[in-house]
């Protein structure tokens, strides 16, 4: 654990408060943000969970089914449902795998990249209004400290 003192914090009543505090404002923020990021009032045109497939696949482009099942923590059977309608939309390609074709890999398309763009772009205006009142140093403390929790709630889940 990263306290000022590296040492693991201690169970007292301050720190269960905190921790009950922390849980309703994390669901709150995530409540929140998933209600508007899906909108096109706020400039973005693809759900939360579209923006993270064709996110990942502008990283790491093509990619199989499982990886992007793998890397989002999803099932592979959901992945593929998700990435048909994608497909639909002339956002990915899927293609079996000439050696194996069983295996299927998906790529981002040009006009994927293009809606990814937009997407993106509409999603950082609103992170910049939602962050608005932080310091750079809170945005900084922000980033790493949500880093870390993903980093070890994804560690628990392996």
């Amino acid at each position: 654990m990263n306290n000022s003192s590296d040492e693991p914090i201690a169970p007292c009543d301050e720190v269960g408060t905190l921790l009950d505090e922390l849980d309703a404002t994390v669901m709150r923020m995530a409540r929140l943000m998933t209600a508007r990021h899906g909108t096109a009032d706020h400039g973005t045109e693809l759900a939360p969970p579209h923006y993270m497939f064709l996110s990942a696949l502008e990283e790491n482009m093509p990619m199989r089914v499982s990886e992007i099942a793998e890397r989002l923590g999803m099932k592979s059977p959901a992945v593929s449902m998700a990435l048909q309608g994608l497909e639909e939309k002339g956002y990915i390609t899927r293609e079996h795998d000439a050696d194996d074709r069983r295996v299927v890999q998906v790529a981002l398309t040009d006009e994927g990249a293009r809606c990814l763009k937009r997407t993106k772009d509409g999603r950082r205006k609103m992170m910049q209004l939602y962050t608005s009142a932080l310091t750079l140093e809170d945005l900084r403390t922000f980033v790493r400290i949500n880093t870390t929790l993903i980093e070890t709630v994804t560690a628990q889940n392996e």
